[in-house]
């Protein structure tokens, strides 16, 4: 997020990134490959809330069994006949998208245990909601 943060190419944008502060929120995965999750959600949000209200929030919670993570913004949204083929690979409908983006977020996610779903409505955003195990050890406060 710091370094996304740092991206002039979004220097427009409204980015926040809210936090649950109430529990600690350890999930057991490759960092470097959900680090790349993270990096191929924020570009996809900033991109979208740059073409619409320019507003990209991202939080973290803590669910009884795994960490949500949101990223949500306020573009232009995808329609419903689309939302079905987001994370299949090579469909975009970005003019110099490759359509592998998505997938290889959707994929690393099933690889890691968890689920990631989209929820979309034209003219008002879109949030993207990954969620991940926790690690074994997590305990609930």
């Amino acid at each position: 997020l710091r370094v996304f943060a740092q991206d002039t190419e979004f220097g427009d944008l409204d980015a926040k990134f809210e936090e649950d502060e109430s529990s600690s929120l350890s999930v057991e995965a490759d960092p470097e490959k959900i680090r790349q999750v993270v990096w191929n959600l924020l570009r996809n949000g900033a991109d979208a809330a740059l073409r619409g209200g320019k507003h990209l929030w991202i939080s973290v919670e803590a669910g009884p069994e795994h960490a949500t993570l949101k990223f949500r913004d306020d573009g232009p949204g995808i329609p419903q006949e689309f939302q079905d083929k987001v994370f299949d690979p090579f469909f975009t409908t970005k003019v110099k998208g490759t359509g592998l983006g998505l997938a290889m977020v959707h994929g690393t996610v099933v690889d890691h245990g968890g689920t990631i779903t989209v929820e979309s409505e034209v003219g008002a955003g879109t949030t993207f909601i990954l969620r991940l195990p926790y690690h074994q050890q997590h305990v609930e406060p």
